[in-house]
């Protein structure tokens, strides 16, 4: 497995730093997060430069202290992509420059390395103790919008660049959350749901589930008061003994919920990967036939079940149950995605 990592940039890298430049202006592509080294024909002056960006006292507003790094492959110390990691916002920034710019070099695009360096630059955010970073990218830049995605970024609106005569989409990653006066640290990403996004979270070495509830429209669901939902659902669950990650905490006024966090793969993970077993079936029928006696249904979508790794017990992670309807019951909708039916492999190819 190829291994990477971040580099503060040194004269070392004089020539590869150079010679990624120049790929970018054969194959006329833009360059960004690069700390101007593009404008720079003297390696120096730019190691000068982007010394003077990461020391805060040297900065003279309107720029802000900032931190290029080159993101290079360990096994041929090639310069794969490079970033650059803004410390704070001022004005222009919180409008479309964001936090972090990044690049990879043409001729390694697609293979997944945007995430790897991104990962690696939210870990060096966390470090500065930078609590949100907001990342921005051109609407039709779908491969950026992607790499956004999976790494937590949760989309806030888009404004249109005049400059550019481009429509800039804002989103939000978060590193630390703050519910009930404790400060969480966000792991990664769940999911994203109907109601909110789930994000692996750890507090003083614990690690929990901080679901935050949302308000993006939905076109085919509607909700009243979702945090009042959530409660109450868990707790109409419960008592029916439909087996759930335990609700730790709530804080109504951020709109956040605290869960138990169940280790293993989800249905869908299992589905995916051809391990998924006749006894997850079976275990989710017993849960609807106490589900169908007291008039209720769940979202019966194998991301919303996970298997624990220990006896294979199975858990409903999500809370959200409804007044049972025939249509949306387990055998008319649900079971269509626990194997690799033609659902199944369509919700897979739109992602």
């Amino acid at each position: 497995m190829e291994k990477f990592k971040l580099v503060y940039p040194t004269i070392e890298y004089e020539a590869k730093a150079f010679d990624y430049i120049k790929e970018f202006k054969e194959y006329n592509s833009q360059i960004n997060g690069v700390g101007g080294l593009d404008r720079y024909s003297n390696y120096n002056d730019w190691l000068v430069k982007i010394d003077n960006d990461s020391n805060d006292s040297r900065k003279e507003p309107p720029r802000v202290q900032a931190t290029t790094f080159f993101f290079v492959r360990e096994e041929d110390d090639t310069i794969i992509g490079m970033i650059n990691i803004r410390h704070y916002l001022n004005n222009y920034l919180l409008k479309e420059g964001g936090n972090i710019g990044y690049s990879i070099r043409p001729l390694e695009r697609n293979k997944g390395y945007a995430k790897k360096m991104l990962l690696m630059a939210l870990d060096f955010c966390k470090s500065l103790k930078i609590d949100r970073v907001l990342l921005t990218c051109d609407k039709n830049n779908i491969p950026s919008k992607k790499t956004i995605i999976s790494c937590g970024g949760v989309f806030e609106n888009e404004i249109y660049d005049g400059s550019y005569a481009e429509i800039v989409e804002r989103y939000w990653i978060y590193l630390f959350k703050e519910v009930n006066n404790k400060k969480y640290e966000i792991i990664k990403l769940l999911g994203h749901g109907k109601s909110g996004y789930s994000y692996l979270a750890k507090y003083e070495n614990n690690f929990v589930v901080l679901k935050q509830i949302h308000h993006e429209p939905c076109s085919y669901y509607s909700f009243s008061d979702k945090i009042k939902s959530e409660v109450n659902d868990y707790q109409h669950l419960i008592s029916l003994n439909i087996k759930l990650p335990k609700m730790l905490e709530v804080d109504t006024k951020k709109e956040c919920i605290i869960k138990e966090y169940i280790e293993g793969k989800t249905i869908f993970e299992l589905v995916k990967e051809d391990k998924m077993e006749s006894i997850y079936i079976n275990k989710v029928k017993e849960m609807t036939k106490v589900l169908y006696q007291n008039n209720t249904n769940i979202d019966y979508f194998p991301t919303n079940f996970i298997v624990q790794e220990s006896d294979k017990e199975l858990f409903y992670i999500d809370y959200e149950c409804n007044e049972y309807m025939e249509k949306w019951n387990f055998e008319n909708w649900g079971i269509k995605y626990w194997s690799k039916t033609k659902e199944f492999m369509d919700y897979i190819n739109k992602k």
